[in-house]
């Protein structure tokens, strides 16, 4: 959805909420498996 024409300058917010919990996904785990670095600095 992120790569449509319409959302390109679109900012990104990402709540890693609860992540005081044991089971909770790292925050690095979860860049990956959602491959957000892949959009940093796109034009």
């Amino acid at each position: 959805m992120l790569q449509e024409d319409e959302l390109r300058d679109a900012a990104l917010l990402l709540f890693a909420n609860k992540q005081d919990l044991p089971n909770a996904t790292a925050i690095r785990e979860m860049t990956d498996k959602l491959g957000l670095q892949s959009l940093r600095n796109r034009t």
